[in-house]
């Protein structure tokens, strides 16, 4: 079964379809209840400071969208490491999967936005050192939340009897996904993760399949099973309810490069999606870009989700 979720924050490579520089809190837990009343499975929201005209701190919306919500699982897509401390972060994670009664989704990655983070005051050492850095910082999480009093001396982080309670609701924790899709990042992922999170510039079916390659490899060489590792990929896309309704945004898309996403009726983003399913995803981050409208979001939930149901 296809799990298609639905992603409040938005990217801002492109112009996107509707305007979200005026979107506030109030939007934000508005299209949250929406998402839960309408059966997506997850929620997400994505750790940048400075992207786009507004922007929330990813921890304080994931910690306050989960007291407004009862069902729905709270995802961070994905969460940049050189942000916050191991031991600190762990804390921080098994705090709100108690508030949320086990519904969080523990997702990170290797950041790539040096700007924001030196504008932060936070060092970015080069792509090697980070995935280095993150391996080890995984490591420390991990026991932090599995462990009475961990203490690990490594060569980035240091922690002494590290206690961490209450434990996070979920056993034996709550699921891992790693963002990324360099072979580094996959191999990392083949270690550490409990889902993939694949997020392709240009989302094709023949990209995709190559990285799930790289990722077999990987695990294939540690002897894990390339299975038990859930494939997620984050996707673009703008679904409409007929071709007027295309002409009515041509001048939009005349501007940008509609091949970050995908585009169409239901009926056409159904088979597209069906394609990446075909090739082993079952979860799917969509960053809808008619967002903070709430067409796209209807429109996907009544006449896509349950096919995939």
């Amino acid at each position: 079964m296809a799990i298609l979720d639905a992603q409040l924050d938005k990217s801002t490579k492109k112009e996107n379809l509707t305007p979200m520089e005026k979107l506030d809190f109030n939007i934000l837990k508005d299209l949250a209840k929406e998402c839960e009343k309408l059966k997506y499975q997850s929620i997400w929201i994505s750790d940048h400071t400075i992207k786009g005209k507004t922007r929330f701190e990813c921890w304080s919306t994931i910690s306050a969208l989960s007291t407004i919500t009862e069902r729905i699982r709270l995802g961070t897509s994905v969460l940049s490491y050189l942000f916050r401390n191991p031991a600190l972060m762990a804390k921080m994670a098994a705090t709100l999967d108690q508030i949320s009664n086990g519904r969080l989704v523990f997702g990170i990655g290797a950041a790539y936005d040096e700007n924001e983070h030196v504008s932060y005051g936070f060092p970015f050492p080069k792509a090697s050192i980070r995935i280095e850095q993150l391996e080890e910082y995984l490591s420390i999480v991990k026991r932090v939340w599995l462990e009475e009093r961990p203490t690990f001396v490594g060569k980035y982080y240091v922690i002494k009897d590290a206690t961490c309670l209450p434990k996070p609701i979920q056993k034996p924790h709550p699921p891992i996904m790693v963002g990324g899709s360099g072979k580094k990042m996959l191999g990392l992922v083949a270690r550490q993760a409990n889902i993939l999170n694949l997020d392709l510039d240009y989302p094709t079916v023949e990209a995709a399949k190559k990285k799930l390659k790289i990722l077999e490899t990987h695990c294939q060489a540690i002897n894990r099973d390339f299975d038990e590792i859930t494939k997620s990929l984050n996707l673009g896309l703008w679904v409409y309810p007929n071709d007027e309704a295309l002409q009515e945004k041509a001048e939009v898309l005349s501007r940008i490069d509609t091949n970050h996403f995908i585009m169409g009726t239901p009926e056409e983003c159904r088979e597209k999606i069906e394609q990446f399913v075909e090739v082993g995803f079952t979860e799917f981050i969509l960053r809808l870009e008619d967002l903070p409208s709430k067409t796209g979001l209807r429109l996907f939930a009544n006449e896509i989700l349950p096919h995939f149901q």
